[in-house]
């Protein structure tokens, strides 16, 4: 079996609100992942002295981790989605909305093709169109090796800053 998930990496700047509110983050995130069809089936969140804060939603289709450091005014957030129907830059935009409306994002965009074997996942025929079809990059042909204790990795991330859009 063979499948592709889009994975967006979100950097928030000029966040004004919220850093310091784990409940009204939930249930921005909560709010976010539902608005494009996915289904939260559980919840996790660490508060950390002096402060900040993670919160992780997980999802019948991946996850959403967001990361606060209010001394920053800098709210990171990981978006995973394994249903190519769902957008995870639309999930981003309703947070930095909420978080930062006057703010700037940049975004790395992951694809990811996910099979038994690095091989098997870079060699997928369609793994390069489904990547594109998400908007982005497609992968490389050939997984590069892991280093010394660590893990490979089958392509290349797409990094670009957004702006909130209108």
């Amino acid at each position: 079996m063979k499948m592709i998930v889009h994975e967006t990496l979100a950097e928030i700047y000029g966040c004004t609100r919220l850093l310091e509110d784990g409940e009204a983050l939930k249930r921005l995130a909560r709010e976010a992942v539902v608005s494009q069809g996915a289904t939260v089936v559980g919840a996790s969140e660490v508060h950390y002295v002096p402060h900040g804060l993670t919160i992780a939603l997980f999802l019948a289709e991946s996850h959403i981790i967001l990361t606060t450091w209010p001394e920053l005014g800098l709210l990171l957030v990981d978006v995973m989605l394994c249903n190519p129907a769902m957008d995870c830059c639309r999930v981003l935009d309703r947070i930095q909305e909420a978080v930062a409306p006057q703010g700037s994002r940049v975004d790395h965009h992951v694809p990811r093709a996910l099979a038994r074997t690095p091989h098997a996942a870079t060699t997928w025929p369609h793994a390069a169109e489904a990547a594109v079809q998400l908007g982005c990059p497609p992968l490389s042909a050939t997984p590069t090796s892991p280093p010394q204790g660590g893990r490979s990795h089958a392509g290349p991330s797409d990094t670009q800053t957004r702006p909130l859009p209108p």
